[in-house]
């Protein structure tokens, strides 16, 4: 057994790339990945373009394609966010273009994934609430997805309740084994939603303000995710709107969207830009990154720049 043991949030080109280089010189049967998101992420492209030619840029940018399976891997996570255990997806940031994006192929599932709460019982505070915002964002995206299906939407529903319902809990006692554990599978459901479904909007403006402004993942969509609600508010079909506000207990999508505030400000997360040190200046360059129409194209409702920049001006 040999153990990379150093591997940095938010992975980038450059730091996956430092790991295929042991993993190609220690040609294992089999990679491990154990940790959050970022670890997955990096450990699931690593162990696809260890056999590969080539560098990540290379397939980052398009200039290869991905046609051949890597090394297998084991996923186990340390945190309830990613749902990276069960994706066909690796967000690694190249830092000259300043872009965020994903790999994509079916070959960057892993071929098991083991979920055990015991993993996540020392994750701090702050980092059970950005990794489950993201989740609970995976959920919802994936619901009204135009991508969605009757199989997603199972998916995404149980997600959405059992994460609004156990994120406060094992955010306020992280020892409590069985919030954890409904963390977990909560996470694992809506990483099998957007696994089809894919995520819409609330990824797309995210990936800017962690490529520019380092903000972490999850808070960086959770901050948009209820100006996002009450946006698409009328655009999902009408009974398929209506379900998804009964299983979240709300009356109305402003209702929704409130919940989740409440839910950010509960979990001491920032619900206003400036907060993050993001000024009204940088809008802009947000807007024009994170206009992304393989996202943007999945949002329920037609966005514009524009309304983009309406949202953020209004939790500036």
């Amino acid at each position: 057994v040999e153990i990379i043991p150093d591997v940095q949030p938010d992975p980038t080109a450059e730091s996956v790339q430092s790991v295929i280089q042991p993993i190609r010189k220690a040609a294992p049967d089999w990679v491990i990945a154990l940790g959050g998101g970022s670890v997955l992420d990096t450990a699931k492209a690593a162990a696809l373009l260890a056999n590969a030619e080539g560098c990540v840029l290379d397939y980052l940018r398009g200039l290869r394609e991905i046609q051949a399976p890597g090394i297998p891997l084991v996923a186990l996570p340390s945190t309830s966010g990613s749902g990276s255990e069960v994706t066909p997806y690796s967000s690694i940031t190249d830092v000259e273009w300043k872009k965020k994006s994903s790999l994509t192929s079916d070959y960057l599932y892993p071929r098991y994934a083991l979920l055990d709460e015991t993993l996540t019982a020392t994750m701090p505070p702050l980092i059970t609430a950005i990794s489950g915002i993201d989740a609970l964002c995976h959920a919802i995206e994936g619901y009204w997805s135009n991508h969605a299906n009757a199989v997603t939407d199972a998916y995404a529903l149980s997600a959405a309740r059992t994460i609004l319902s156990a994120l406060p809990l094992a955010h306020a006692q992280g020892d409590d084994l069985k919030e954890r554990r409904r963390m977990l599978e909560g996470s694992m459901l809506a990483g099998l939603a957007i696994s089809n479904a894919r995520t819409t909007a609330a990824h797309s403006i995210s990936y800017p303000m962690t490529a520019f402004y380092r903000v972490p993942h999850g808070i960086a969509c959770g901050i948009v995710l209820p100006q996002l609600i009450r946006y698409n508010a009328g655009s999902i079909a009408p009974n398929k709107e209506r379900v998804l506000l009964n299983n979240l207990g709300c009356e109305t999508m402003n209702a929704l969207a409130h919940t989740v505030e409440r839910l950010n400000e509960r979990l001491g997360l920032p619900v206003r830009l400036r907060d993050l040190g993001i000024q009204k200046s940088a809008l802009p360059n947000i807007v024009a990154n994170g206009f992304r129409p393989d996202r943007i194209n999945n949002n329920p409702r037609q966005i514009t720049a524009s309304d983009f920049d309406r949202m953020l001006e209004e939790i500036l």
